[in-house]
């Protein structure tokens, strides 16, 4: 066991070492606590020790926290390679994969890692944003000198855009908080506004993919298969009732015995909304005569005597039954309809309050620098430009933790590697890529 042990172990280090290789590019995958962030600290250390800048790298994490223990990883390392004896630190270099590396230069290291300008790029993707608008703000169309809306700030200016939201005067956005306000009280109410705060970018790309708000909504009410409003629908399917033929049922109902008598009941009901306003309470009035609260359709609406006693009445209440399921599930897809389109015009509401704010303010929240950047560095008139600025600085370009990097995120890096391997940008010197 343990000479298999010491085969993996070994085999391990050597996938190791070819990994921190840094003449090439490699996209690594493994299991969490396997090595792979320390395959990156090594892969960085070996390119300093073979004469790439400080400068000349950009080493993307996930998050702040995995920023700072990067950073803490290399200069602990560098740091004790300046104070370790000849035996140990040629020991580390070999181990390292660099074995021909020159004792002087490892230990130099630590003193250009500290006098980098601006310090070694390891940085999360927002601080890479960051640095990028801030170094061409007028090309990404952002406020020079712009300040970044922290999640404590975001919050508080998220909270003003709500109460504009829900403040306001437009009809359109006032009836969509009113279908709401109507049906959900206090913390639920406070709850879906939360989550249409949180989701509202979701709810601006979508309405963008459909050409704005008003086809967006078409788009909704076309997959629920839904083509009337529900007072509109009600008002159809009402007009196509036979009410005569209720009013004989409710008669027959009623003189027999208990439980045609609660249909009766129920039918009366009925019959006494049948002109009122709005149409969809008359149609609910209706379909509860066939369906219980629960969504359940009843049993059966007429006992089996009744129905001998009276041939018609059968078939007209089955015929009933069928009529209000349908009527039940049309109405039910109306609903999710409407609220999804009362949903996305809030959201889209709070987004536009929420932008206002942050105007207002001079600030970009994370999103914002996501997406500032991945516009600039698509942008047919500033790309090249930008890119071919960015593209003399750097050689190498890291990142970690690429499972976790969203699309847009990975949108922002695949130009800058376009531009490594494609046309000038493919230099004799050897430049690399590693996730």
């Amino acid at each position: 066991m343990g000479g298999c042990g010491g085969r993996r172990l070994s085999a391990a280090d050597n996938a190791q070492r070819a990994a921190a290789n840094p003449a090439d590019s490699v996209f690594v995958t493994a299991n969490a606590g396997s090595g792979k962030t320390k395959v990156l600290v090594d892969r960085i250390a070996r390119l300093l020790l073979e004469g790439s800048r400080p400068s000349a790298f950009l080493c993307i994490t996930y998050t702040k926290a995995a920023a700072a223990e990067m950073q803490r990883r290399l200069f602990e390392r560098l740091g004790a390679w300046c104070v370790a004896d000849d035996g140990t630190l040629a020991a580390e270099l070999a181990q390292l994969g660099a074995p021909n590396a020159k004792l002087s230069d490892a230990r130099a290291l630590f003193a250009r890692a500290l006098e980098t300008p601006g310090g070694l790029k390891i940085q999360t993707i927002h601080a890479f944003c960051e640095r990028l608008l801030a170094r061409f703000p007028l090309e990404a169309s952002v406020p020079p000198g712009f300040q970044i809306a922290d999640e404590a700030r975001a919050a508080a200016l998220l909270a003003q855009a709500r109460a504009r939201a829900a403040l306001s005067a437009e009809a359109e956005h006032a009836a969509a908080f009113e279908r709401f306000a109507t049906r959900l009280y206090g913390e639920g109410l406070e709850a879906l506004l939360n989550r249409l705060a949180l989701r509202r970018a979701e709810f601006r790309r979508f309405a963008q993919q459909h050409q704005g708000a008003l086809f967006a909504e078409t788009f909704i009410k076309n997959r629920h298969g839904v083509r009337l409003g529900a007072e509109e629908y009600s008002r159809s399917w009402l007009a196509r009732q036979d009410w005569s033929a209720l009013r004989r049922a409710a008669e027959a109902l009623g003189q027999s015995s208990a439980n045609n008598v609660k249909t009766a009941q129920r039918i009366a009901a009925a019959l006494t909304a049948f002109d009122r306003e709005p149409a969809a309470e008359a149609a609910a009035a209706l379909i509860r005569v066939a369906i219980k609260g629960d969504g359940e359709a009843y049993a059966a609406l007429v006992t089996k005597t009744l129905a001998a006693g009276q041939p018609w009445l059968g078939p007209f209440l089955d015929r009933l039954v069928e009529s209000c399921v349908e009527a039940r599930a049309a109405l039910n897809a109306i609903e999710r309809a409407e609220d999804a389109c009362a949903a996305l015009n809030l959201a889209l509401k709070l987004d536009g309050a929420y932008t206002a704010a942050k105007h207002l303010a001079g600030a970009l929240d994370f999103d914002d620098l996501i997406a500032h950047a991945h516009d600039l560095l698509q942008k047919a008139d500033a790309a090249p430009w930008v890119l071919y600025k960015l593209d003399g600085g750097l050689d190498h370009i890291l990142i970690d933790e690429g499972q976790d990097t969203s699309p847009n995120q990975w949108e922002l890096v695949t130009p800058l590697l376009d531009e490594f391997f494609a046309g000038a940008g493919a230099r004799q010197k050897p430049r690399t890529a590693f996730t």
